[in-house]
């Protein structure tokens, strides 16, 4: 079962590239499926890129731990920008969504199976697939859930003893394309950016930064 696919891996990665969501929602879902027959120690090496395959076969994220933390940095990384007003830390958004890490994944994913790695070693490549990921998961929120316990519950208190401003806290995010944010806000971004993250806060505001990928 894990040659059979390794195999169907290879080959969808084989071509020069991978030019449609359909292509890329297939390979996340091999990837997930390659994943559930390593061992624990080995899960633990792809823990982004694993959230990354759950993310888009859902409408949304709402009971994973790496997604409720990608939320407290964000919470944070609100407060930085208000605090420093220092647009360089827009650079860094991509950071805190984790895109580098699930990039560095994905490469050692391919490698340590002896898979063709230029999909995440080549920069052209790469940023292809992102994108398509992207395209897959756009809209589909990363917020707490409505009941919260456990470690969301302690994860969700953390980012309500650091607040934006009183009674202002990060609920949820969501990636959306130039168009759909234009249609949002009624305005077209004077950003450039063909991708931005909308920020939903807790008391209904919405925060728009472009997204650099």
């Amino acid at each position: 079962m894990k040659n059979e696919i390794e195999n169907k891996i290879s080959n969808i990665i084989s071509p020069p590239t991978i030019n449609s969501e359909i292509e890329a929602a297939y390979l996340m879902t091999l990837i997930r499926k390659r994943i559930e027959h390593m061992s624990q120690a080995e899960k633990s090496s792809y823990f982004v890129l694993n959230f990354y395959c759950t993310w888009t076969v859902h409408v949304k994220i709402d009971k994973s731990k790496l997604a409720m933390n990608i939320l407290k940095e964000i919470n944070q990384w609100v407060n930085d920008l208000k605090a420093s007003n220092n647009p360089d830390l827009i650079k860094g958004l991509s950071e805190v969504i984790a895109f580098p890490r699930f990039r560095k994944e994905l490469l050692v994913f391919l490698s340590t199976l002896n898979l063709p790695t230029n999909l995440a070693s080549d920069d052209t490549k790469w940023n292809s697939f992102l994108r398509l990921v992207i395209d897959i998961i756009h809209a589909c929120p990363l917020q707490f859930p409505e009941i919260k316990t456990g470690i969301i519950e302690q994860i969700y208190n953390a980012i309500k003893a650091t607040p934006i401003k009183t009674g202002m806290w990060v609920e949820s995010i969501s990636i959306f394309n130039r168009d759909e944010i234009s249609s949002i806000t009624n305005n077209a971004p004077p950003d450039l950016s063909p991708y931005f993250l909308r920020i939903l806060t807790s008391d209904t505001t919405s925060i728009i930064v472009p997204l650099q990928i």
